[in-house]
């Protein structure tokens, strides 16, 4: 079963907290009053699109939240914007820790075990994706939250905002 939760978490969980993790830069921005023009998720060609959301053949490898035209154009607000990822994966882990382990707090013989697991299995990997974007790495030739963030912090700027 750990094998299957595995591929599951892979192929079904990762892109899901992909889309959280990208739809929380885009909410700061649009708090900020940005308009979101795309969210891209994975990369390659791509094999599905509708408004702005896009997916890419390799959709369970990274995402990208792109706007413009923010009326809050501070280095706080570009602060909050690229830790809007982060703050939704964290508030999706507490969401589901709680039927997690407190609903689920065991694994029995009956349909709860499959639940429970599936629970496990996005936990396990939001805490992962959390921890790996917050440090300030390359991930698959991107800067991860945390670069762009020291970036902005030391420097004034990332590599993803030009200025």
């Amino acid at each position: 079963m750990e094998n299957v939760n595995y591929i599951l978490g892979m192929l079904v969980i990762l892109p899901l907290i992909l889309i959280i993790h990208e739809c929380g830069h885009a909410f700061f921005a649009k708090l900020f009053g940005g308009k979101v023009t795309n969210i891209t998720i994975g990369y390659g060609k791509k094999i599905y699109s509708k408004g702005i959301l896009e997916i890419k053949l390799w959709y369970f490898i990274n995402g990208f939240c792109s706007y413009k035209d923010l009326k809050t154009n501070s280095k706080a607000s570009k602060i909050i914007i690229i830790l809007g990822g982060i703050i939704f994966n964290v508030f999706s882990m507490a969401l589901v820790f709680i039927p997690a382990f407190i609903l689920y707090p065991s694994y029995n013989i009956d349909n709860t075990v499959v639940l429970a697991s599936i629970f496990h299995t996005f936990l396990e990997f939001s805490l992962m994706f959390v921890v790996f974007n917050s440090l300030p790495i390359k991930i698959f030739g991107m800067n991860s939250d945390g670069l762009q963030l020291y970036q902005l912090i030391r420097y004034g700027k990332s590599s993803f905002y030009g200025n």
